[in-house]
């Protein structure tokens, strides 16, 4: 099979960059026996070709492509011609969208919907204003790649059933998040915050809720307050100007540590000291944060969204969200009550040996060899 997988639209952190860097490390290493390229936006390009050190073909557009939309319209124009050469049985494109035309023979097409807030009212009314147009084009566009599509890939199945509630997919798996690799579990701690504290890797996006979790941790008595370490960059600059002043006037500046976006590698220690890491989004698709929580032994707190329930099972303590009280309530329990804590971190030890053992980049490897392998028509299992 030669494999051609889109992640031009991958950025240089978060979720979906840890998703890319985890394809050009294990794809190759998991799958020798297929070619594969993966197309990049120029300023990854050199850092994803060490990462393949040779086992994989890398290209990129043009560095004057610029912002969004141009992006965009290279990528469900020209892409396919930009690639004509590497001649790809399958494209997988990682968020969304795909190309429609393609040079003959037609490759099969593989779209993974990573980005769920097209379909979620929840996200329209927390999105500012200018975001709206975006979210209706990239819905349309969603729409469209999930019809066309010969196989679409989903992160849970509460996205899956988002999203086939108004757009029939009739091939499809669920592939989730995997837990850190073993290699990336940092093998001793290294905080730059002092303990004890609560972490919280999000952007500061409106929907993440990070102002629940400031007015929870205002109420948690002085004597007993734990820190906040905030991981994440300032995507919504109002948004985050008024997290900014909600620390001030809960007067939390000695309690609150901003430590910005950080690298993956240097995230996952942080949550490792941390006495809890809290996933507070009140909508998200399968959230890499509490796997890696669980993974890394901390104990979760979670909002009670169908994500985290799907991600987390039994392993976390759930708050309603937007419920800071609830949320204080959690935060005394994990940090005052060792043997609640420690129910919580063997219940996410068992879920990461479960995640481990059921595998999801070999399914995935699975799926695309069925479909590159012109599987009969039909519902691809789900796993």
């Amino acid at each position: 099979m030669r494999l051609l997988v889109d992640a031009s639209a991958a950025p240089g952190v978060g979720a979906g960059y840890t998703r890319l860097r985890e394809l050009v490390r294990e794809l190759p290493f998991r799958a020798p026996q297929h070619e594969v390229a993966f197309v990049v936006r120029p300023k990854l390009r050199a850092q994803m070709e060490e990462i393949a050190a040779g086992s994989a073909v890398v290209i990129s557009p043009s560095p004057r492509l610029g912002a969004a939309p141009a992006r965009v319209a290279w990528q469900l124009t020209r892409l396919p011609h930009r690639t004509r050469p590497f001649a790809p049985d399958v494209v997988l494109s990682l968020f969304n969208i795909v190309a429609p035309r393609w040079p003959a023979p037609r490759p099969r097409l593989a779209v993974m919907v990573s980005n769920l807030a097209p379909f979620s009212g929840e996200m329209r009314r927390y999105a500012p204003i200018r975001a709206l147009p975006r979210q209706i084009l990239l819905r349309r566009l969603t729409r469209s790649a999930v019809r066309r599509a010969d196989l679409v890939l989903f992160q849970s199945r509460f996205g899956l059933e988002t999203v086939t509630a108004e757009c029939a997919a009739a091939r499809h798996v669920v592939i989730p998040h995997g837990p850190p690799p073993l290699d990336e579990v940092p093998p001793r701690r290294r905080s730059p915050v002092p303990a004890p504290y609560v972490a919280v890797v999000a952007n500061r996006s409106p929907h993440k809720g990070i102002e629940t979790v400031l007015e929870a941790v205002a109420r948690i008595e002085a004597r007993v307050r734990p820190r906040l370490a905030l991981v994440g960059a300032r995507p919504y600059p109002r948004y985050a100007a008024r997290l900014d002043r909600l620390v001030d006037r809960l007067r939390l500046r000695g309690h609150v540590v901003d430590l910005g976006a950080l690298p993956h590698e240097d995230a996952l220690p942080l949550m490792a000291d941390a006495s809890a890491c809290i996933a507070c989004s009140r909508f998200e698709n399968l959230s890499r944060i509490p796997g890696e929580a669980m993974a890394l032994g901390t104990a979760l707190i979670a909002s009670d969204i169908p994500s985290h329930r799907e991600a987390a099972g039994s392993a976390a303590l759930y708050y309603g969200s937007g419920d800071a009280g609830a949320l204080a309530s959690a935060m005394r329990r994990v940090l005052g009550d060792a043997p609640t804590r420690e129910r919580l971190i063997a219940a996410g030890n068992a879920r990461t040996e479960s995640a481990r053992r059921a595998d999801p980049m070999g399914g995935m490897i699975t799926a695309l060899e069925e479909l590159a392998a012109a599987a009969p028509a039909g519902r691809v299992r789900v796993r």
